[in-house]
């Protein structure tokens, strides 16, 4: 379900029945997942951490264009060099799900 769908079908909700469905959603979260995504602090309050979100966002989607430009430059090299293909000395091998930077 998209969000536009989910706000139409809450405005048709009753209070009674939001208050059930959200105790419902939050039993069905993990422990880690709740605190990973600070759903207490959500709950507790939602002003305060609708900004903080806000402002993460908008920290997170900084990049340096500079950077990048090296950092693609140095990949495609490798790529063009075949470097990707099998292990070697030239690529060293990423750990975890992003990698690490080189």
């Amino acid at each position: 379900m998209k969000i536009p769908e989910l706000r139409a079908l809450l405005d048709r909700t009753s209070l009674e029945d939001m208050k059930w469905i959200l105790v419902e959603i939050y039993r069905a979260l993990p422990k880690k997942t709740r605190e990973n995504l600070a759903i207490d602090e959500l709950l507790n309050n939602p002003a305060t951490a609708r900004a903080s979100a806000k402002q993460a966002k908008a920290l997170t989607h900084s990049v340096d264009i500079d950077d990048l430009k090296v950092e693609l430059e140095e990949f495609l090299s490798d790529a063009y060099a075949q470097n990707y293909f099998a292990p070697n000395r030239f690529v060293p091998k990423l750990s975890g799900r992003n990698g690490a930077s080189r």
